[in-house]
């Protein structure tokens, strides 16, 4: 898993804790659990009688509950995105207004912050730790949904590198919608298509 090389980073190390990729341990175990119920349910090989679907509910139930407690850390790396900025009168600092991605959606809280180093607008960040914010575009990007006509979190669902195309899906509601050229070209500079 890439996030084993950053032994020194504490978000990193958490990452790399939660064994995602290995299905016999960790929250890779609850997830490979939690989906091959799911296909069983949806395929009929699931449970039938009362007692079945009360024990695999309570099954269910132990394993979410074990992976939100797992996951529990991301809490203390909150998610922004940024409204507007401002420098301060005097240089030192930047005014940073932004909306905090925590809670139930829409209702989300907004904050004012100040930073000593710039941030981009309409960017969502990853707080590394305090006053330290990583930018995570191309990756999730808040935009506009053109099926819906609300605003929703977008990540990378799909790259052709042949025709430089980016597709993006929304965590909300599953709604596609292609990305910026700007996007597509942040991911060419980190891994060139064919087409540079």
């Amino acid at each position: 898993m890439v996030f084993e090389n950053y032994d020194r980073h504490p978000l990193a190390t958490a990452i790399a804790r939660l064994e995602v990729a290995n299905q016999r341990k960790g929250v890779g175990r609850a997830l490979a659990t939690l989906i091959t119920k799911k296909n069983d349910y949806k395929r009929d090989r699931g449970p039938r009688i009362t007692e079945e679907f009360e024990r695999e509910t309570e099954d269910v139930l132990r394993t979410l509950n074990e992976s939100l407690a797992a996951l529990s850390f991301l809490g203390d790396h909150p998610l922004r995105l940024v409204e507007d900025f401002n420098v301060s009168r005097d240089g030192h600092f930047f005014e940073v207004t932004c909306i905090q991605y925590v809670g139930d959606y829409p209702a989300l809280p907004q904050e004012r912050i100040q930073l000593e180093t710039p941030v981009r607008k309409e960017d969502l960040y990853l707080e590394i730790r305090p006053g330290h914010w990583v930018s995570l575009f191309p990756y999730l990007q808040v935009l506009n949904c053109p099926t819906c006509k609300r605003r929703e979190v977008f990540f990378i669902d799909r790259w052709d590198t042949k025709r430089g195309r980016l597709g993006l899906k929304s965590f909300e509601r599953g709604h596609t919608r292609e990305a910026s050229s700007e996007a597509v070209d942040v991911l060419d500079t980190w891994q060139p298509g064919p087409s540079k």
